[in-house]
């Protein structure tokens, strides 16, 4: 069993930034196939990446998107400072896109805010807005039903708090990519657990394509019985159940 302090450290045995994949992608953009690559996010670019993901996770990702928390401000702050926290333990990951342009800037093609999970875990930030309280409620029946440090004993694992790949690059297998990186990432640091609630039927193909493994479901039918606050409607047109599923290192 790994030893882990209350507040964890990223240790300094673990190179950073370190570039995890490259990979080219799956399709052709202006005649070109893109080349990509996954590394950790550097600190300069912390703020870039909480705009990208604010950008077009809260539209996009189901329990977002069906219970409408774009358009409650105090969840959409909140969440900007769950990102922005949660960053802080140097195991975000990003992709980026190489520019066409040789002057130009590497493009952001999709980010993980990847952070750890522990034992004794309490909320980093004072949950604010009605809307976000009821999205977390909802994801911990999930994570309630099988204790993942129990399980697996193991005082910590490594957490995500979202994925989001761009429209312009979706398609090219960059949330496959990511997925396999965090294993590199894990090695790095020392971590033996990956866990994640997949919301939506497309991340939980690709989670098992990366060797994911389910460890406790709800489907969405059966959480809208517990009642109004884990009732999403039209969500379960489009996916069937809430999966918490991991990944051993």
């Amino acid at each position: 069993m790994e030893e882990v302090n209350c507040k964890w450290k990223r240790p300094s045995s673990a190179p950073y930034p370190s570039i995890y994949k490259k990979f080219e992608g799956r399709r052709p953009i202006n005649g070109v196939i893109p080349k990509f690559w996954v590394q950790d996010i550097p600190e300069d670019q912390f703020d870039a990446a909480v705009e990208f993901m604010m950008g077009g996770f809260p539209y996009d990702e189901p329990l977002n998107k069906y219970s409408k928390l774009e358009s409650d401000s105090e969840s959409m702050n909140t969440l900007r400072m769950f990102l922005k926290e949660m960053l802080k333990d140097k195991l975000g990951l990003i992709c980026y896109a190489e520019n066409p342009d040789p002057k130009g800037k590497p493009i952001i093609a999709g980010v993980n805010v990847t952070h750890i999970k522990t034992k004794d875990d309490e909320n980093i930030v004072e949950i604010k807005g009605n809307t976000l309280s009821r999205i977390f409620e909802t994801m911990e029946v999930v994570t309630n039903i099988k204790n993942v440090f129990d399980t697996f004993n193991v005082n910590a694992c490594l957490n995500a708090m979202g994925l989001y790949v761009s429209n312009e690059f979706r398609g090219q297998g960059i949330g496959l990519e990511i997925l396999k990186a965090r294993e590199d990432l894990c090695k790095a640091v020392g971590i033996s657990v990956i866990v994640t609630v997949f919301t939506a039927t497309p991340s939980q193909i690709i989670a098992e394509r990366a060797g994911y493994k389910t460890l406790s479901q709800i489907s969405y039918s059966d959480l809208k019985r517990l009642g109004p606050k884990h009732t999403f409607p039209g969500i379960n047109e489009h996916t069937e159940a809430l999966k918490y599923m991991y990944k051993i290192i």
